[in-house]
């Protein structure tokens, strides 16, 4: 292999079995085929190889999946900017998927994982198939656009009879496919998840890094998707358009799993801040503002999507009727509404669906699924178009809180939206840049004021929705100074919970050591 230059793709199994710590004494270690497949039985080069899994480049052009050893050697760090990490800079190339996908739908392959990661982790891979994101494979969830709700993720693309139902224009087998494609690209693998080549060729981590949750490893994909894009929060913001701080918790190399809990692979949605903060949560709870959420106050700015228009257009190099076209920018600040008497941070984002034979009427808000306090508002139909507000709860991108003026000034919120549409979704072909009002106030949610929306579709939308959205009055005895009452509860931290747990692990392996050494002397 030297020989030839390829050294990259030699390797013994006992340094895989050191890279990847897959080795138990008595039981040995996984060769090649336990990972790889193909034909253990022969030493013939085309055989040996026959139906061997390899991990697969995704081009820009179409979503279409190629061999990635004809783009890249090697799976390492190729660049800084973390989404996209372990790429090459190459405008061409879209992602990169692991070899534990189908080939042709790029999603998530069960029995690839039964072949591979369930010969030695059986119950892990049957568990995970249960969990929400194991269950993404099928994409069954939002088939419609008026049921359950409308959804900025748009169609579930595996109902295509019933789509074509919804739809005044045509829509193909193939246009189906390309979107569920782009779709299944993120909903993750056992590999996306807990395969680390950052460290090298074979390192797996048994409880996944930040990384891999937010960016797939630096594979560009996975939840800078809902987090940056959708929810306008993201924890890390290198993803973000524009680019912002990353959130206080990522600056302290805090992992998603010590504030998301979790029970195998079932990883739940809600965090709890008096793990680390109990103080700060003990004096909010007998504080004026009990009924606040900590993130209503500590997410300052959102960015990611600002407008989202389905609609005809050019997706990915190939003609569609169903084209997602985002608007990325920033939010100057979140809205804030109260769901089941607790004020939360969101985006409001004006959304659209061209060509649905369905009409709609007006909603007040509602909750999106019950587990969440997501929520939407529709403003209804006109000319065969769906309009409505989205309304995804911000939760990362904490720093330092918003002041008091910001909420207290005036029972009105104002937020301002800049951003800018590219050309077939690069970054480097900017469109149209504009700008556009959200107003909530005690008689509804507007967006006002929109620059240059006709020119992303020939269309007129106007988006608002009745309800009261103002904010709370300050008492009439409330000084024009809050802190002069209200004091600096919030200011100072408690210590931090990555700072006691380093303790305690040094103190544990201090006990350890001492005990060994005693009991070593007692024999003697």
């Amino acid at each position: 292999m030297e020989e030839f230059n390829f050294t990259e793709y030699y390797i013994t199994n006992q340094e895989v079995w050191n890279q990847s710590g897959m080795f138990r004494l008595g039981l040995g270690g996984p060769k090649c085929y336990d990972c790889h497949l193909g034909n253990n039985n022969t030493y013939a080069l085309e055989k040996a190889h026959e139906n061997l899994l390899k991990p697969f480049i995704i081009l820009t052009e179409g979503i279409t999946p190629t061999k990635r050893d004809e783009i890249i050697k090697e799976i390492k760090p190729h660049q800084d900017f973390l989404p996209m990490l372990l790429l090459p800079r190459n405008s061409s190339i879209k992602s990169l998927l692991y070899h534990d996908r189908n080939f042709s739908t790029l999603a998530f392959d069960m029995e690839i994982a039964n072949k591979t990661c369930g010969k030695c982790h059986p119950q892990e891979v049957k568990d995970f198939s249960s969990t929400p994101m194991g269950k993404q494979i099928y994409s069954k969830r939002y088939t419609s656009f008026t049921s359950p709700a409308p959804h900025n993720c748009g169609y579930w693309f595996t109902d295509l009879e019933k789509i074509r139902e919804e739809l005044t224009v045509n829509y193909t087998k193939e246009q189906a496919e390309l979107n569920q494609r782009v779709c299944n690209q993120c909903h993750v693998s056992c590999l996306d998840c807990h395969y680390y080549p950052i460290a090298g060729k074979h390192v797996f981590k048994r409880t996944p890094e930040p990384t891999s949750c937010y960016f797939g490893g630096g594979r560009g994909i996975c939840h800078v998707g809902a987090e940056d894009y959708r929810r306008g929060a993201g924890y890390f913001r290198e993803g973000s358009i524009p680019v912002l701080e990353n959130d206080v918790h990522a600056e302290n190399n805090i992992s998603c799993l010590e504030c998301h809990s979790f029970d195998g692979h079932e990883i739940h949605r809600e965090a709890f801040c008096d793990k680390c903060h109990e103080k700060i949560v003990e004096s909010m709870k007998n504080s004026v503002h009990r009924n606040l959420t900590c993130e209503a106050c500590h997410i300052t700015e959102l960015t990611g999507y600002q407008i989202t228009i389905w609609g005809p257009g050019d997706y990915w190099g190939v003609a569609t009727p169903l084209t997602k076209l985002n608007a990325y920018g920033t939010l100057s600040k979140p809205i804030l509404i109260r769901v089941n008497n607790i004020w939360i941070p969101v985006k409001p984002m004006p959304q659209a669906v061209l060509n649905q034979r369905k009409k709609l009427s007006s909603t007040l808000v509602k909750r999106r699924r019950n587990d969440t306090l997501d929520a939407y508002a529709i403003v209804g139909s006109v000319n065969n178009t769906i309009l409505w507000i989205h309304m995804d709860k911000a939760s990362h991108a904490l720093r330092k809180a918003r002041s008091c003026e910001d909420c207290h000034s005036s029972k009105e919120q104002v937020a301002i939206s800049e951003w800018v549409v590219f050309k077939n979704h690069s970054a480097l072909e900017p469109l149209i840049y504009g700008k556009h009002m959200v107003i909530a106030n005690e008689t509804g949610l507007y967006i006002l004021n929109m620059t240059r929306v006709k020119e992303i579709h020939n269309i007129n939308l106007k988006w608002y929705i009745e309800g009261d959205f103002s904010l709370p009055e300050k008492g009439e005895n409330c000084k024009e100074n809050c802190e002069a009452c209200h004091g600096t509860a919030h200011v100072t931290l408690n210590l931090k919970y990555k700072k006691i747990k380093t303790r305690l692990i040094l103190t544990f392996a201090l006990s350890v050591i001492l005990s060994i050494i005693i009991i070593m002397r007692s024999k003697k």
